[in-house]
């Protein structure tokens, strides 16, 4: 019905209705759709977001490292310790949506 407009919108080359799919189903819809590509594509995908979670993850930890060390909670500015707190937050939300993210195109894994 609006294959069109979204081929023209999401520069897709092509839009098919078929009974099943293969490449990387797409999780997130109320509808059974597919992105057709390559396993290679799909891997290099997900080792890329692999490599921010592993990133992300150490941030996590050097806040958390920092946060329990008592001479910088104690000696640092209150607004600097503030500052870290909400880096860690939004580093632990990060983490999540990343994590969400490879477990939703790598199921079963």
């Amino acid at each position: 019905k609006h294959a069109q407009l979204i081929k023209n919108l999401s520069q897709l080359s092509e839009i098919a209705q078929v009974r099943e799919g293969n490449g990387l189903h797409l999780t997130q819809t109320g509808h059974t759709a597919w992105l057709d590509l390559d396993h290679h594509t799909i891997q290099r995908f997900l080792k890329q977001l692999q490599i921010e979670l592993a990133d992300s993850q150490k941030s996590v930890a050097q806040l958390e490292s920092r946060l329990r060390n008592k001479a910088y909670a104690h000696k640092a500015p209150k607004e600097l310790v503030s500052q870290t707190k909400q880096q860690l937050a939004d580093a632990k939300t990060l983490v999540a949506k990343q994590q969400a993210e490879y477990d939703r195109f790598n199921p079963g894994k």
